[in-house]
């Protein structure tokens, strides 16, 4: 675990280790989804989970309890059987942030999840490759009351392979 700070001009000064275990209790999640078959070729997916809250102590230093949120999360899914050997996927997923730490006010930020894929099956192996896209909007407090404005953007390129014994 460790530390650093970044002053609003944008000096930074070095990061500190913390000489502690950080504890992070895991919430309670429910989910439930379905799988609807549209046509011959076309299938859809949803699920939809709720995580519960749950208050910690982030560090002994902590005076006051950091904590999970309770939050709800969708995610949509459609697949194009183009033949036996090809299929292709498609997905997006909304993740609202369920952390609030007490040493940053209320900081969060709320992703979404693009992705798109294939994947192709010859005989025993099979070769997928897909794109993903998340971006996120969020907000933490400043000091003296002030809010700032967080945003995060990652893509991604994913190459599998496969072999069934």
């Amino acid at each position: 675990s460790y530390t650093s700070t970044q002053d609003v001009n944008g000096a930074v000064t070095a990061p500190s280790i913390v000489d502690e275990d950080p504890h992070r209790p895991i919430p309670t999640m429910l989910a439930v989804g379905n799988a609807y078959q549209l046509s011959r070729r076309w299938q859809v997916f949803f699920d939809l989970s709720f995580q519960s809250s749950k208050s910690y102590r982030a560090n002994r230093s902590d005076s006051s309890d950091s904590q999970f949120k309770s939050v709800i999360r969708e995610n949509l899914g459609l697949s194009y059987i183009y033949d036996d050997n090809l299929k292709i996927y498609g997905g997006v997923a909304n993740n609202p942030s369920s952390v609030q730490l007490a040493s940053f006010g209320d900081t969060s930020e709320d992703f979404t999840v693009y992705s798109l894929g294939g994947n192709w099956t010859q005989g025993q192996a099979s070769v997928g490759l897909g794109l993903y896209q998340a971006t996120s909007s969020g907000k933490m407090q400043l000091d003296a009351g002030r809010e700032g404005h967080i945003e995060t953007s990652a893509s991604a390129i994913l190459l599998t392979s496969g072999f069934t014994y």
